[in-house]
């Protein structure tokens, strides 16, 4: 400033001298250029300074999030060699003593004896000159939802939030300029890069890959064997593809049972198949445990088409372990050939879909009951987490208002009560009461029949706009419309046992629906009075159903009228294929049952129900990563 205001003062003192000497008119226009060009130079130069410390702040700042996304890579890649590196809290497999230079995690115990200060990577000992030659590092804070993160042996209670059933970390990279070799008193390397560099934290959130991954996903695409004939149920409960190396001289076992294949080529007793028809779509990412039956080659412009077009969505189909054949067009004889006729090697998958065949596509296994979930449907003592279980038959109707209305032998006297909120642990669980086994069989039920009291039958329908999660020591029936609100975000998890099944009702008086006995036989007689008549039967379900033992399915899908469409939207998982119709000469709308319109609901890719079950073995994916302002401060001790 003091030489723009010296260089003022000279061009006036030579303009006035100027105007004084008659030749020096004819100088002013130019002497004016020159001190016009003289500040507009200046100017420019202390907007240049002022852009190049603009431009070396930034290029620190870009840095220290590049060097944070370098700490989440890192996390990320032993996620990836051992999906239980988390448990490990801040000492992972090689950290000895102090950790420092081995890890870059820090659990929230600063100033212990195996955490005396906070850990970066890369490190060398403070002052040293390979300390002194880093212009960036990285941290990691794992992010506990109380207390520390250790013991390891309860990190799982301390780290994943039971709700969501996702945990986090947060990683704060910094940089700037060297430290300089010579530092004021008092002043350290890490003081000094305290106040000199830049940081910037990225929050990291992590979930197990499960079955809200899928708009589809099946441990087995054959038929629930609780539904066929005795005679072959034990038989149908293998794969596919499944012990190929079966001897038959030898007794039956789970080591030495036939695979499908070999049931349906060598005896007469075939398993039930059900194939995905040309025409269907499978409108999202999709996953199998088996191997999938296809109506035509996956060649063909009519096969079904798996998976929505650039969405990112996977189309998994791990066949049991087994490359070979993973589709197939009809069954198949190994014995003949280890390819033949009718094998496929993979489906046919809309655009940007990534179809993964074989052991690449990972097993993932479903829990065999959801006594997991039992935990939070009662008072845990915690308030946020009190949750509600109701013995045998329960109807619930849910409310758009965060409210829900019971209607349940012990809970006023019989009749609904209307209004009861939410529980704060947003699960709603049904019981046996007093009644050991409940096994329905969906295909002859008859409504008329009753059910006994005890069974935990949980009925549902109505509009959500809180997220919860509905569970069923046995079936769960969808009697009615289950739709999300205006919320965008709440999401609802069903988990049953046994069935999720959906109302079969009466179109007409006389509109048989299915007779006890199975039959279909269409008599008067045995038209099922209890069962109401709804004209309208389109039904739309928004949610996320997991059925752990047995499929989802229609009642009676056999029977009756053609019902009209059932809309999913949302994920469906379940341990054997479920049939919610039969097809006509006309396809489904000239059948029975539905007509289906499954699509995935992206909202679960982010979104999970409250304490929703996932594999127990499953890797883990991250769900949302974002940079929070302002950055941690990350200092020596915390």
């Amino acid at each position: 400033m003091n030489t723009l205001r010296k260089t003022d003062k000279q061009l006036s003192s030579l303009i006035s001298k100027i105007g004084h000497r008659e030749e020096g008119f004819s100088m002013i226009s130019a002497v004016m250029a020159l001190m016009v060009g003289t500040l507009l130079s200046l100017a420019a130069w202390a907007t240049a300074q002022s852009d190049i410390s603009f431009t070396d702040k930034d290029k620190w700042s870009r840095l220290a999030y590049q060097r944070a996304q370098s700490g989440v890579s890192d996390y990320v890649q032993h996620m990836a060699e051992d999906s239980g590196y988390w448990k490990f809290c801040d000492r992972p497999d090689g950290v000895t003593g102090d950790g420092l230079g081995q890890t870059a995690i820090n659990d929230n115990d600063f100033g212990v004896t195996l955490h005396p200060q906070r850990r970066w990577l890369p490190w060398a000992t403070a002052g040293s000159a390979t300390d002194l030659s880093y212009n960036a590092q990285y941290t990691i804070d794992l992010q506990p939802i109380s207390g520390s993160c250790k013991p390891s042996s309860s990190a799982s209670d301390r780290m994943i939030d039971p709700a969501s059933g996702t945990f986090r970390i947060a990683v704060t990279g910094r940089a700037g300029p060297l430290v300089p070799s010579v530092l004021p008193n008092g002043e350290t390397p890490e003081s000094w890069r305290q106040k000199n560099w830049k940081r910037a934290t990225i929050v990291t959130e992590f979930r197990r890959n499960g079955f809200l991954d899928f708009v589809y996903f099946t441990d087995h695409e054959g038929y629930d064997p609780a539904l066929q004939p005795l005679n072959r149920q034990e038989q149908c409960k293998a794969y596919y593809q499944d012990n190929l190396g079966y001897d038959s001289s030898q007794p039956s076992s789970d080591e030495n049972r036939p695979g499908r294949w070999r049931q349906n080529v060598y005896t007469t007793n075939d398993c039930s198949e059900i194939q995905f028809a040309n025409g269907d779509t499978v409108a999202g990412p999709f996953h199998t445990n088996d191997g999938v039956k296809i109506q035509t080659a996956y060649n063909t412009s009519t096969s079904t088409i798996f998976g929505n077009a650039n969405k990112g969505d996977r189309v998994e189909i791990y066949n049991n372990g087994r490359s070979n054949c993973p589709a197939r067009t009809g069954d198949l004889n190994f014995s003949s050939s280890s390819t033949p006729s009718g094998c496929q090697p993979r489906v046919r998958v809309n655009t940007g879909v990534t179809p993964v065949m074989g052991p690449a596509a990972k097993f993932l296994d479903l829990p065999q009951d959801n006594d997991d979930l039992v935990t939070y449907a009662t008072d845990t003592g915690d308030p946020t987490q009190v949750g509600v279980t109701y013995l045998g038959k329960t109807t619930i109707q849910l409310n758009a208002n965060n409210t829900y209305d019971v209607t349940n032998q012990y809970i006023n006297g019989g009749v609904k009560l209307t209004g009861v909120a939410n529980p704060t642990s947003g699960v709603i669980y049904v019981a046996n009461d007093n009644v050991a086994q409940c096994q329905s069989d969906p295909v002859k039920l008859k409504y008329a029949v009753s059910i006994p009291a005890g069974c935990a039958l949980l009925e549902v329908q109505g509009t959500y706009n809180q997220s919860l999660t509905l569970g069923s020591q046995a079936d769960v029936v969808f009697t009615g419309n289950v739709l999300r609100g205006s919320s965008p975000t709440a999401v609802l998890g069903v988990i049953a046992n046994q069935y999720a099944r959906v109302r079969h009702y009466r179109k007409s008086t006389y509109d048989m629906t299915w007779a006890k006995n199975g039959s279909c036989s269409g008599s008067s007689s045995d038209v099922d009075t209890a069962t109401p008549i709804v004209s309208n039967q389109n039904r739309t379900i928004q949610a996320a159903i997991l059925t752990l033992n047995n499929s989802f399915i229609v009642d009676g899908y056999s029977c009756g009228s053609q019902l009209g469409t059932l809309s999913v939207s949302g994920a469906i998982a379940q341990r054997w294929r479920g049939a919610v119709g039969t097809g006509g000469s006309g396809g489904c709308s000239t059948g029975t049952g539905y007509c289906k319109d499954y699509d995935y609901d992206y909202v679960f890719k982010s979104q999970t129900p409250p304490h929703f079950l996932a594999p127990s073995a499953a890797t883990w994916k991250i769900i949302r990563m974002r940079q929070t302002l302002p950055a941690c401060s990350c200092g020596i001790n915390g």
